[in-house]
């Protein structure tokens, strides 16, 4: 838990910036300054804003789609200063040449840490573990097992084609001919 006391605060409305993105649009977040690694404390909240502020987690981005910025500037150990910022217009040459123009929009604050609450290390650490269930569905299938519609484990078996000719089959004796005489009906 984490109590802020926040002061300087100016409103989106109070800039003259672009104000036509999308609502749904998550920005970009971007923390400055070299306070956010010194101590524990400062590394849980950058995770917090990080899952507050933060977007879907994405493989990769397109840099054209990426206009929306949203910058913590730790002044102090206990001063964070959030501003937020938008690109007029983004494209790779630009962004080569370091002449992308970004422009303020707020909302604009300044947060003052008065307390905080936070887990002992070894809670925070089990907090994070993934659970088993997730693993499972990363280890790798057994081949040709599949359950059918009534939940039974069925299996498919594949065998070589034997060669005929070399696998011992049922061996048939060769039958005697029959005595002449016995195929002569007597009179």
């Amino acid at each position: 838990m984490f109590e802020f006391g926040v002061s300087n605060y100016k409103s989106a409305s109070s800039f003259a910036g672009i104000n036509d993105t999308d609502g749904s649009m998550r920005p970009s977040l971007i923390f400055q300054g070299e306070h956010w690694n010194l101590s524990d404390k400062m590394m849980r909240l950058k995770n917090y804003f990080i899952d507050f502020f933060g977007p879907k987690k994405l493989d990769e981005a397109n840099i054209v789609e990426i206009k929306k910025f949203m910058t913590f500037t730790s002044v102090a150990e206990d001063r964070i200063d959030v501003k937020t910022f938008e690109a007029k217009q983004i494209t790779e040459t630009l962004v080569l040449k370091n002449e992308v123009q970004i422009v303020e929009v707020g909302p604009s604050f300044t947060l003052t840490h008065r307390r905080n609450k936070i887990s002992p290390y070894d809670d925070f650490k089990a907090a994070c573990k993934k659970p088993a269930v997730v693993k499972a569905e990363t280890k790798k299938l057994k081949k040709n097992v599949f359950t059918n519609a009534l939940g039974e484990k069925k299996a498919k078996v594949y065998l070589q084609q034997q060669p005929v000719e070399t696998i011992a089959t049922r061996k048939f004796r060769k039958q005697k001919p029959a005595d002449a005489a016995t195929d002569v009906p007597e009179v």
